[in-house]
């Protein structure tokens, strides 16, 4: 695939490599490999990343958490404290730049059987509390989020009554100001307790419950054979099903799991089937293809929380069984997998089930 092409390609023309597994850009006479490191890792003192946030305990279960870890996820060892986040909360959704991350919606101290609409805004160079950054168009929980360096999408998640009252709404935000964010329209169909990975162009969200419309219980969950939705971040639209899921051929699907990616790889991590599902499955974002089995977790876990570098995946967190909530962080190499390793734990302020992870060199920066 690398031989100049005989008929004439249009400048700026980008393909997919097969050999290569790799973007490629012509440049008017050849094709050139597009780059997938992050620029903030050689600009930035900080290096990769990581942040922790908020999350509930297993004493009681709706005890929830203000508190913000942060980790070098070039390294390893344990968080090292942040600063707090403006309320306590859980099932928030995050997304970031390379400068500054997101967390909105949720439940909360001031909506504890409900939802809210709030909006956080973190700088990840620094240490410190978050800020009030304004609120979504809805209030809404597990609005799970996706980003490239200037905008954030969040899609899917449930309404505060009844339990599976799900939400198909997108929302929309510009990272770098601060404001409401905007309705950015609907998907094709409802969904509760999902992932999402992607890189600059795409968000591809998977799994979890698709609930009824009237939020009388989920009509099925994810399973084999069950596509992706895919959105683009510019348009904010649903253009696209995603290949397959890969699923287990004895249960419904998998619910509660986390995803990470860097700008050509998608991992889904862990999550519950019956009982726990104890691998991470990868995706290649450019194919539109089906998820291949990657290697097997450390801690299986549901609700872990994920961020990532373009060379490492991280996992902390999570429950694992009957509000048993853990602090071990675990991590594994994207271009590798396998199994994946002990990092260090998580400090006690974030709680330990459904932290929400942020990075500075995700896959859509």
């Amino acid at each position: 695939m690398s031989l100049t092409p005989k008929k004439p390609i249009p400048e700026g023309a980008i393909r997919y490599n097969t050999d290569s597994n790799k973007m490629e850009l012509w440049n008017g006479q050849k094709w050139m490999i597009v780059s997938t490191s992050s620029p903030n890792l050689g600009n930035s003192p900080i290096g990769a990343r990581g942040l922790f946030c908020g999350g509930w305990r297993n004493t009681p279960s709706t005890a929830r958490s203000n508190g913000i870890d942060f980790i070098t996820i070039s390294s390893t060892g344990n968080a090292v404290d942040f600063g707090d986040l403006t309320k306590r909360q859980s099932y928030m959704g995050t997304c970031s730049s390379k400068t500054r991350g997101i967390v909105v919606g949720g439940d909360n101290d001031n909506s504890p059987s409900g939802a809210t609409n709030e909006i956080d805004f973190i700088t990840i160079s620094s240490t410190g509390n978050a800020q009030d950054f304004g609120d979504l168009p809805l209030a809404v929980k597990g609005h799970h989020g996706h980003s490239n360096e200037t905008r954030g999408v969040f899609c899917q998640g449930s309404s505060p009554t009844p339990s599976f009252a799900s939400k198909k709404d997108i929302s929309v935000l510009t990272i770098a100001s601060t404001g409401s964010a905007f309705d950015g329209g609907d998907l094709s169909r409802h969904g509760v307790q999902t992932f999402v990975f992607g890189n600059g162009i795409r968000g591809i969200y998977g799994g979890g419950y698709y609930a009824t419309p009237d939020g009388s219980g989920p009509a099925y969950a994810g399973t084999t054979g069950e596509k992706h939705i895919l959105v683009n971040i510019a348009t904010h639209g649903e253009v696209i099903l995603f290949g397959d899921f890969k699923g287990d051929s004895t249960s419904n699907g998998i619910i509660r799991s986390s995803a990470l990616s860097n700008s050509t790889r998608g991992i889904r991590f862990s999550g519950y089937t019956s009982p726990y599902h104890l691998t991470f499955d990868r995706y290649e974002i450019a194919s539109l293809g089906n998820a291949v089995d990657f290697g097997d977790v450390l801690y299986n876990r549901e609700w872990p929380s994920c961020t990532s570098s373009p060379t490492r995946g991280v996992a902390a967190g999570g429950d694992s069984g009957n509000y048993a909530t853990r602090q071990e962080i675990q991590y594994f190499e994207i271009s590798s997998g396998g199994e994946s390793l002990d990092f260090g734990d998580l400090t006690d302020r974030p709680s330990s089930a459904v932290p929400q992870g942020i990075s500075n060199a995700h896959g859509g920066l």
